[in-house]
């Protein structure tokens, strides 16, 4: 088969390669769906000039690995702004829950692929989810099917609830019988794991302490020791799982999750905010990994994650957007700019955080939290070829006196002008270009609606704390 190549030309182009290295007037060469060389422009052309391709140049434009998003809900972009104000208890009780149990097979393929749109559309191209509603077995397959249809990169989480943790939620939000987790868990792996030229990896996830016994925990750690995938859990994500844990176990919960023996380098620990300084060092002894969603946590108003003293204990930390339900959007551009400012305003020093630190969080530590740091993260010779181009021509993004803190502090999504995924172009001068964006955001809405109403959610939400 002929090779495939393309060339990118960019006015900068930031490998994140972990020498902090800036091209100026540089060139990426993508070979079918890998990097194969990458410098700067006058370098390389002599090599490439004659090579017949697909050349592409970026006048303005700085090219960058795609961003990774470590943690979200890919079905809860139906239920964007509902119950903005309640807290997390009372929000995923009167609005995830009803609408998730609303849902089918078809609504999770439709939502998905809303979802996803917004991804790409603002520079995302690799994430790794959460899908914990199995009324349905089938559900998770509608997720798989969007997955592979909008040529996405992405980990595909079977998540587990095995215990009703409040007496509002319904039955049906629990998986009680561990033989189906364990069946359902392994077919999902079997029929999903590397597929789709390995774009689609699966993981598995014991929701939280609290949502699961810890036979489940256990037997979900297991599995994924068995086929080598990732396993990640919601974790002191707000202070009353803290109280929870320490009443029923006497401990902390990162203290209790290593006393399960689920902690370690395939961990990924989601939110993990009200930890104490043994269990960071614990975290950091084990090599377990984090997932920082600060908008969402500054939504739902949980609490301030101890970043800086994770990044301080040599913890790999990712950032994620988490659902849209709790950040209202997907744009990883915002989140790098919350997190920074997040933590600087909480230590009073703007020296805590700095712009390339959130580079790299949502960049190689994303991939490196999720097991994916070998293939994409950063722009190197025989990796992935997962990368986009980000407009700098602006008023919004100059003048161009530091392009780097200018993509975090003054960027957002919308400056994205194209994205590869896998080789391929899914998004160049902000038109979508192996998909249809108006029939898939027409069924989104749909769908949303749909569900919305028949979850009879606005009047759960209106009659909170009326009776």
């Amino acid at each position: 088969m002929k090779n495939n190549y393309k060339f990118i030309r960019g006015k900068y182009v930031l490998p994140m390669n972990g020498d902090r290295e800036f091209i100026r007037d540089g060139l990426v060469v993508v070979e079918n769906d890998r990097i194969c060389d990458i410098g700067r422009y006058d370098a390389l052309i002599d090599r490439y000039r004659d090579m017949d391709g697909e050349w592409m140049e970026y006048e303005d434009g700085l090219i960058m690995p795609g961003l990774v998003s470590n943690h979200t809900h890919l079905y809860q972009a139906m239920m964007k702004g509902i119950g903005s104000d309640l807290c997390l208890d009372d929000w995923v009780i009167n609005v995830i829950y009803p609408m998730a149990l609303a849902m089918k097979k078809e609504d999770f393929y439709d939502i998905v692929r809303f979802n996803i749109l917004e991804m790409i559309s603002t520079g995302t191209t690799c994430f790794a989810d959460s899908m914990y509603h199995h009324h349905n077995l089938d559900n998770i397959d509608g997720v798989a099917e969007a997955v592979r249809d909008m040529h996405m990169r992405g980990m595909i989480v079977r998540a587990v609830q095995s215990v009703n943790f409040d007496e509002r939620i319904p039955d049906a939000c629990a998986e009680r019988e561990i033989e189906i987790t364990r069946a359902e868990s392994i077919r999902c792996i079997k029929q999903y794991d590397h597929t789709e030229n390995g774009r689609i990896r699966v993981g598995l996830e014991a929701l939280s302490p609290f949502d699961c016994d810890e036979r489940t925990i256990r037997e979900l750690y297991g599995i994924c020791e068995e086929y080598d995938v990732r396993f990640q859990m919601h974790v002191a994500e707000a202070i009353t799982e803290q109280v929870r844990i320490r009443s029923s176990h006497n401990m902390g919960v990162i203290e209790y999750l290593d006393k399960l023996g689920v902690v370690s380098d395939r961990t990924l620990l989601i939110h993990n905010i009200w930890v104490t300084p043994s269990e960071i060092q614990l975290i950091a002894r084990r090599r377990a990994n984090v997932a920082h969603n600060p908008v969402s946590n500054m939504i739902l108003a949980d609490g301030i994650a101890p970043i800086p003293e994770y990044l301080a204990n040599g913890i790999t930390v990712g950032l994620g957007v988490d659902g849209a339900a709790s950040n209202n959007n997907q744009d990883m551009f915002e989140t790098m700019k919350a997190c920074v400012l997040l933590h600087r305003v909480n230590r009073l020093d703007a020296s805590i955080m700095k712009a390339y630190d959130a580079l790299e969080m949502a960049t190689i530590s994303s991939a490196r939290s999720i097991g994916w740091e070998k293939e994409i993260g950063s722009l190197e010779v025989g990796k992935k070829a997962d990368l986009i181009v980000v407009k700098t021509n602006s008023c919004h993004m100059g003048p161009q006196l530091d392009v780097v803190t200018n993509l975090v502090f003054s960027g957002n999504g919308r400056d994205v002008d194209t994205v590869m995924i896998d080789g391929d172009i899914v998004m160049k001068n902000r038109e979508f270009t192996m998909f249809h964006a108006e029939e898939i955001v027409r069924r989104g809405n749909e769908c949303a609606l749909k569900i919305a109403e028949k979850a009879d959610v606005f009047n759960r939400i209106n009659n909170l704390g009326k009776n």
